[in-house]
């Protein structure tokens, strides 16, 4: 669940461009893009439920064992 932060100081605008995001990232069907389950849209808890994945693109890269140039460029 990605969550976001400081939903107190959000304006009218960024809340419908959150929506509008919302309905572009549910039409993505990709094996290579994170799918999104839902969204949450009740006041102060605007949310987005996101397929689980066991790590982040950004550990994978940064982690100790460096993946090959191979294997970076098809990511």
């Amino acid at each position: 669940v990605k969550v976001l932060k400081n939903q107190d100081l959000l304006t009218d605008e960024v809340k419908k461009e959150f929506i509008a995001e919302s309905k572009v990232m549910n039409t993505l069907r990709s094996e290579f893009i994170v799918q999104l389950r839902g969204v949450c849209l009740e006041p102060n808890h605007l949310s987005l439920v996101m397929e689980y994945l066991p790590t982040s693109l950004y550990k994978l890269l940064k982690s100790e064992t460096p993946l090959d140039w191979q294997m970076r460029c098809s990511i």
